[in-house]
């Protein structure tokens, strides 16, 4: 073994290249998305609105989909924490990964840095230091209401 150094130009296209790379998989580990189906729909009086009978996946504890809506710059994760439907920001208040429902729909977690929601968007767990947004949700038999304004 010698115990020659490497050029300079040598050792410098190493380390752009290894941080390059570093760089790359610190990126694809925050770009992680949930797994959720996307809804659109249009905004109309300040709320989304959708029938539960349109959204099977809410049907039983720990369903969710995601809802998209033009000029919201926000996309809402609806999902059902037990008996209760609960909308909430996607967005992890850490770095902005898309957080997911955890634990049978008790809770939110961030697959990026491990942050912990409860269903109110409240922090169970950091390293995220604020509430997620949550969105007022109003169910009356087979309509669903979720308030953006």
């Amino acid at each position: 073994m010698t115990d020659e150094k490497l050029p300079s130009k040598d050792r410098r296209a190493f380390l752009v290249t290894t941080g390059t790379a570093a760089c790359s998989l610190g990126l694809a580990a925050c770009m992680h998305t949930n797994a959720a189906r996307i809804v659109s729909l249009p905004v109309a009086s300040g709320a989304i609105r959708l029938r539960l009978a349109d959204e099977p996946e809410l049907a039983a504890a720990g369903g969710a989909i995601k809802l998209k809506a033009p000029g919201l710059d926000d996309t809402i994760l609806l999902w059902r924490s037990g008996t209760e439907l609960v909308a909430t920001s996607i967005i992890c208040t850490h770095m902005g990964c898309e957080v997911e429902v955890a634990e049978g729909g008790r809770s939110l977690a961030c697959p990026c840095h491990g942050s912990q929601f409860n269903a109110d968007g409240s922090v169970r767990h950091g390293p995220a230091a604020r509430p997620l947004r949550r969105y007022l949700v109003d169910v009356e038999g087979e309509a669903l209401t979720v308030h953006i304004g």
